[in-house]
């Protein structure tokens, strides 16, 4: 402009051609403060706040504020199933046995399942077909030996509230009890006092002047305790996904308090697959062993794909005598801490183990989930689910939540969208990529590495993948995810580090809120470009075509930095606040 304004360096309007140089290079720099929208950096800084501000208000604390023009742009949300599609209120519906239907050897055995009663976390309930006193009648039977693996394997605790035994003020949400430790295990628990010698219901309900049988902290783990008490846990081989189980070692104590030599036990409890596969002999409820044929273990196969199939979280039981085990592991040699010093030797001592039984598990589904997962169809964003669960456990829960159709049976093959993790990556990288291009997606059997392939994979076809993740183990995952979205309640620190967000309520519902939020934040930031650069390129060819044409300038220097400070940013701002309209998930 200063360049093309040279002729008229010298009208007569300026008293000299200096001035008039001068006045065309104010005319020069202004149009190029003009032309740069200074407004935009602080506009969106705003706008970014604001939807922090906002989606705090929806139970989503953003970490990384880059990350929430991001999420607007999501098409893919990789989502953990327990606690985040469910609602991680575990309880357990069903104890499996098996029991033979004749007298004599000869009858045929059967796996039989008796239903649990009973909601949520309290001790309150029946298992049909099963009396209390049978742990007592038949002390070597599968039921006394399914309480005894439930109490001792197991790290959880069944707490009572006593602020609320005369209904007033609770410690959670109005519940007289509440655990502490893994859901899963504290389902067991609670099934161990519906399946105990000791009523606990009864005792609570009628005798009102004992305020002990009133106070729910004494009643909670009654049947628990009977059974702890017999035992001396002195050893634990810890979880892991390799062998899906976790064991203790337990001498019995007698009536002395001491414990007796020769009589250690390793009771077991994993998955019952997994599990099966190291069993060698069974047990039926009457307390008779019998070798676990392939007609046996063909029967308790079915079994487990049946309680699969109603969308249960199967486990197993199983436990293993000391007469079967290592002398080394006996508590009274001492020498169990160096036998356990490896993990991978964990796999070997739980074998040639007697098969008890199993639980179903029920996790329901959380409320608006399946509403949340429509939502992400309209709008465009495909959902893989992720879970640890058995194949069949994870496309009925699928089924329940929207994520699959209804049609889907468990036995389909895998072009349907469900694959056991390492099923999925013995795949060819090219028949992976075009499944991921494609529909919904469960991953069961998925191990925490698999969570960080899927996301490099997604990138690398151009999907923007939003990853969930709780644990230590996932926090590579979140990190290279596009959104990394951390659970507020059962996420660890180091989960939470990595995340660029942490979700309050730990709820699927409430990341597509924030994907809502995005979206709405991301269209207001194209609004107000928009109308930044429309009115910037205004001001460039009025002022840039007046100085080529030699027509006088329209706009003085004081107009146009006027125009770019009073006319550009309060209204661009104010684009900033519009409100997500309903078409916001409804586009792709």
């Amino acid at each position: 402009v200063w360049l093309a304004s040279i002729p008229r360096f010298g009208d007569s309007v300026f008293d000299s051609w200096i001035e008039g140089a001068i006045y065309y290079a104010k005319v020069g720099v202004a149009l190029g403060v003009a032309a740069i929208p200074e407004g935009l950096p602080a506009v969106i800084t705003l706008c970014l706040s604001l939807g922090t501000r906002r989606m705090a208000e929806r139970n989503v604390i953003v970490r990384k504020l880059p990350s929430v023009e991001t999420l607007g742009c999501t098409t893919t949300i990789c989502t953990d199933k327990t606690g985040t599609l469910t609602s991680n209120q575990m309880t357990a519906v069903l104890l499996t046995l098996l029991e033979s239907n004749g007298e004599n050897q000869n009858g045929k055995i059967e796996a039989v399942e008796h239903n649990v009663t009973g909601s949520s976390y309290s001790p309150f309930g029946s298992v049909s077909g099963i009396e209390r006193e049978e742990s007592i009648s038949i002390p070597n039977g599968t039921v006394a030996d399914a309480n005894v693996i439930m109490t001792l394997c197991n790290d959880a605790r069944l707490i009572g509230n006593d602020d609320i035994a005369d209904e007033r003020a609770t410690k959670r949400d109005g519940e007289q009890f509440t655990i502490e430790g893994e859901p899963t295990e504290a389902s067991l628990l609670c099934l161990v006092e519906k399946l105990g010698p000791i009523d606990t219901a009864a005792d609570f309900t009628t005798d009102t002047d004992s305020p002990e049988r009133l106070n729910p902290s004494s009643i909670a783990s009654r049947n628990n305790r009977h059974f702890a008490k017999n035992y001396d846990r002195y050893a634990t081989l810890e979880f892991d996904r390799k062998r899906k189980s976790m064991s203790v070692l337990c001498s019995p104590i007698d009536e002395a308090r001491t414990s007796t030599d020769g009589s250690c036990q390793l009771f077991v409890k994993g998955a019952p697959n997994s599990l099966l596969q190291r069993c060698n002999k069974a047990k039926l409820r009457n307390g008779e062993v019998v070798q676990l044929t392939p007609e046996l273990r063909q029967q308790i196969d079915k079994s487990i794909a049946s309680i699969g199939d109603r969308a249960l979280r199967c486990i197993g039981l199983a436990k293993k005598d000391g007469s079967s085990l290592d002398p080394r592991l006996w508590k009274e040699h001492q020498q169990y801490n160096d036998c356990l010093k490896d993990p991978n030797t964990f796999a070997e001592i739980e074998s040639d183990l007697t098969f008890i039984g199993m639980v179903g598990i029920k996790d329901p589904a959380r409320e608006g989930v399946a509403e949340s997962i429509e939502l992400c169809k309209r709008a465009g964003i495909r959902v893989i689910m992720i879970t640890g669960d058995a194949k069949a456990t994870a496309i009925a829960i699928a089924k329940d939540v929207g994520i699959f159709e209804d049609n889907l049976h468990p036995s389909t093959d895998n072009s349907q969208g469900a694959f056991e993790g390492r099923e999925f990556f013995a795949l060819p990288e090219s028949q992976q990529l075009d499944i991921l291009r494609t529909g919904n997606l469960v991953i069961c059997r998925a191990e925490p590495s698999d969570k960080q392939r899927l996301v490099k994979m997604l990138q690398s076809i151009g999907e923007i993948p939003a990853m969930t993740g709780d644990g230590v183990n996932d926090a590579p995952a979140l990190q290279q995810a596009s959104i990394g979205v951390a659970m507020g309640i059962s996420g660890t620190d180091v989960a939470k580090e990595a995340a660029d967000m942490v979700l309050v309520d730990d709820n699927f519902s409430t990341i597509v809120d924030a994907v809502e939020e995005g979206r709405c934040i991301y269209a207001n930031m194209q609004a107000f470009i928009n109308f930044l650069i429309t009115c910037n390129i205004g001001e460039v060819i009025s002022v840039f075509l007046a100085a080529i044409l030699g027509l006088p300038q329209l706009f003085s220097p004081l107009m146009l930095l006027w125009c770019n400070l009073a006319t550009d940013g309060p209204p661009a701002t104010a684009l900033g606040f519009n409100p997500p309209g309903k078409w916001i998930l409804a586009t792709t």
